[in-house]
């Protein structure tokens, strides 16, 4: 079995590596990367991006994870994510084996303003935002797989902010920013009031959710006809930011600080909540890990990463 992971130095694709290799030892593994190669336990064969063209190879699953997570990034990118999420798809498609399978990450964004987040309900984002363009490429490239494969060959798994102990200090998504401020500062100050509702699932639970998705048959997927989107999500504790800073303050040992109201650098929706309603009906007795636990793993390996502040962006 040949194994390809696009984006395979980020957060999600690192630690997705590592969880295909204990699922499938035998399997061989390539990896794209945008700067640093990442560490592994294991031989992968790692390769630019941008080489993916040069490749003269097949695979039997290719999870294309290779796109711009941090919001700040992706708006400045727009035009790259554009190609990442549609004309590469068409390109990376070639290059599966004919049972091959392509399993595309999506972002929770999709849902916009719709409050239930279900993969049954069509996606509520409206077009000329800041945050459009990545959201938009990505309901485009949804459609592009499901008229080019057919719904045995592909998966699309939408999701709900996952979170790593393995983050780099320049990561500006919430989460880790939070815990970068309290070991830098030794102290939170937020940017506003913290109001905003945010739902986390731990980077354990999201690759265990999509490998155990991308590796069933459809038919075994409960979903009556319907094309092979799930959320990756936890199934309950939603938390705002001011809780979570709180939280990550109380692991830490620092005291946290509300911001100004009604600011909002980063045009960031005020509610982040959907439900895993597909995955729950396969796998009713899946037990997720606790925002608390999962937080005191993330801050606890970051005051090991961290513990010389001169690792810390200033």
């Amino acid at each position: 079995m040949k194994i390809l992971v696009t984006g395979a130095s980020g957060v999600i694709g690192n630690y997705l590596l590592n969880y295909l290799y204990k699922k499938f030892p035998e399997a061989n593994f390539y990896g794209t990367t945008y700067k640093n190669i990442p560490n592994t336990e294991f031989n992968v064969v790692y390769f630019p991006y941008s080489e993916i063209s040069k490749i003269n190879l097949k695979f039997d699953q290719i999870w294309h994870l290779a796109t711009y997570g941090q919001p700040v990034k992706f708006m400045k990118n727009w035009e790259d994510v554009i190609n990442l999420n549609t004309k590469d798809i068409f390109d990376l498609c070639n290059l599966l084996t004919t049972k091959g399978k392509f399993l595309f990450a999506i972002s929770s964004e999709l849902y916009g303003s719709n409050m239930n987040g279900l993969e049954s309900e069509p996606p509520a984002s409206h077009t000329c935002k800041p945050r459009s363009v990545y959201i938009d490429s990505k309901r485009l490239g949804e459609s592009i797989l499901s008229s080019i494969l057919p719904k045995e060959s592909y998966r699309i798994f939408r999701i709900c902010l996952a979170y790593s102990p393995y983050f780099k200090a320049e990561d500006n998504r919430v989460l880790y920013e939070l815990i970068l401020k309290g070991l830098k500062n030794n102290e939170i100050k937020l940017i506003d009031e913290g109001e905003a509702i945010r739902q986390y699932i731990y980077i354990e639970d999201a690759c265990e959710m999509m490998v155990e998705i991308a590796n069933k048959k459809y038919r075994e997927l409960l979903l009556n006809e319907a094309p092979p989107v799930f959320n990756i999500s936890n199934s309950f504790e939603p938390i705002t930011i001011y809780e979570l800073a709180k939280l990550i303050g109380s692991h830490l040992n620092v005291s946290v600080k509300k911001g100004a109201a009604n600011s909002n650098l980063y045009f960031a929706p005020k509610l982040v909540k959907v439900y895993p309603e597909r995955f729950l009906k396969i796998f009713p007795k899946y037990k997720f890990m606790n925002i608390k636990e999962g937080t005191k793993k993330v801050c606890d390996e970051a005051k090991r990463t961290f513990s010389n502040k001169s690792n810390l962006i200033n």
